[in-house]
């Protein structure tokens, strides 16, 4: 799900009752896999698997920069 306007849009998951259930902080955000999602914030070229908590498990930089 995404908040904010179209220019300076996150992503963020929401859970079964409607509420954020990790804020929309992202700058991409793909869906759960195995308990894991895979994040980006492309301006500093950081990315991460957080889990549905939003708990980073892993982050790094980016290659694609």
């Amino acid at each position: 799900m995404t908040a904010g306007s179209e220019s300076g849009r996150k992503f963020g998951y929401v859970d079964r009752n409607g509420q954020w259930a990790v804020k929309p902080v992202w700058e991409d955000a793909n869906p759960f896999h195995d308990g894991l999602a895979y994040v980006g914030i492309w301006k500093n070229g950081m990315v991460a698997y957080i889990d549905h908590k939003g708990k980073r498990v892993w982050e790094g930089r980016s290659m694609q920069q």
